[in-house]
């Protein structure tokens, strides 16, 4: 999605009625993926690149988990040196707005 300096977001976007901080984070999610709509910030990262709070950004992904903008998948790595497993960061995969503009009317 990232392409000469900037980021084209769909403007089916809007249906969702998004808050602005819950937006911020769908944009910068969008910013970060690829051609698969696919990434994995840290929440950390997140937090430090758009001035929020931790905190907010974990509550913000929630909410577009439940609209079902965004899937997302915990995953873990193995220390090689240790062999002990930790999370790692989350793998977003950003849903197609249509399909999830349909779905929330379905569960309605």
């Amino acid at each position: 999605m990232m392409d000469k300096g900037y980021t084209v977001i769909e403007n089916k976007i809007l249906r969702f009625r998004l808050s602005g901080n819950t937006f911020l984070v769908y944009f910068y999610l969008v910013h970060c993926t690829g051609s698969h709509r696919e990434c994995w910030p840290s929440e950390s990262t997140i937090s430090r690149e758009l001035g929020i709070s931790k905190t907010t950004v974990g509550k913000c992904i929630q909410e577009l988990i439940q609209k079902k903008l965004v899937y997302c998948r915990n995953t873990f790595q193995t220390d090689p040196r240790t062999g002990r497993t930790r999370q790692s960061n989350n793998h977003y995969q950003l849903a197609d707005l249509e399909e999830a503009w349909q779905s929330q009317w379905k569960g309605a």
